[in-house]
């Protein structure tokens, strides 16, 4: 069925190296399929049959009925487009810009936008990730139904074009190196979720510990603190 490697099986469908995951399935193809429940592959969410597993069905719904799993295809969409979102984030860092990327997409996890934050690249303030994925997308209908994920918890410029046009779903990679506005999201009836995906963690934390002004920048963090400097000296001159 597929090769070995470090990270399990290689996908039959897309050739890409599957991770250890339990519990998340998907009927990627719409027909009959193996389930099992050790490798699910990293580049388009097919799980991948290794061919010893003695946890076996044919349908979703015989590998519920056999064996109680708690199924979950929204971790596997999820899952889909925070790869793609992570690929972007990766491109961007080659480029020299701030490690964050964005992809828009279904339920299923068919990618449909994707993009990575151009602010350095661009000259652009307003080129964040998630910005820069929904504008890639262009004119949509209905953003309610789709996915947004994002390697880091979105700020508020971001969490505000989420809010404007409706997006369901918010996936985040990580919030450990940024808090974001998950609670504005939510108090707007956004789904958030955090990953708390280590690749992500680890990506964003290197970054600003070796690029600390050109994070401030990406957040307008020196902005906040002028801001704060100048209300003190008025404060402190009675002006």
């Amino acid at each position: 069925m597929g090769d070995e490697t470090k990270s399990g099986m290689k996908c039959r469908k897309c050739n890409s190296a599957s991770q250890v995951i339990r519990q998340q399935w998907e009927d990627d193809c719409g027909g009959p399929t193996i389930y099992h429940d050790d490798h699910i592959c990293l580049g388009c969410g097919l799980i991948v049959n290794s061919g010893g597993c003695s946890l076996q069905a044919k349908s979703l719904e015989e590998y519920q009925r056999k064996y109680g799993h708690i199924v979950s295809r929204e971790n596997v969409a999820y899952k889909k487009l925070m790869n793609a979102a992570l690929k972007e984030a990766k491109i961007g860092l080659a480029e020299g810009g701030v490690p964050i990327g964005a992809a828009l997409g279904t339920t299923s996890g068919r990618v449909l936008a994707r993009a990575h934050n151009m602010r350095v690249q661009d000259g652009d303030p307003m080129a964040h990730a998630e910005i820069a994925c929904m504008t890639a997308l262009g004119r949509e209908k209905d953003f309610h139904g789709l996915i947004l994920a994002s390697t880091l918890m979105p700020c508020a410029l971001c969490a505000g074009a989420v809010i404007q046009f409706g997006v369901g779903t918010v996936v985040a990679g990580e919030s450990r190196n940024y808090g974001g506005e998950r609670k504005l999201m939510k108090a707007r009836g956004v789904k958030v979720e955090d990953m708390d995906d280590k690749r992500c963690v680890s990506m964003m934390s290197d970054f600003i510990r070796d690029n600390p002004d050109l994070w401030s920048e990406d957040i307008g963090e020196k902005t906040k603190k002028r801001g704060r400097k100048a209300r003190e000296s008025c404060a402190s001159c009675g002006k």
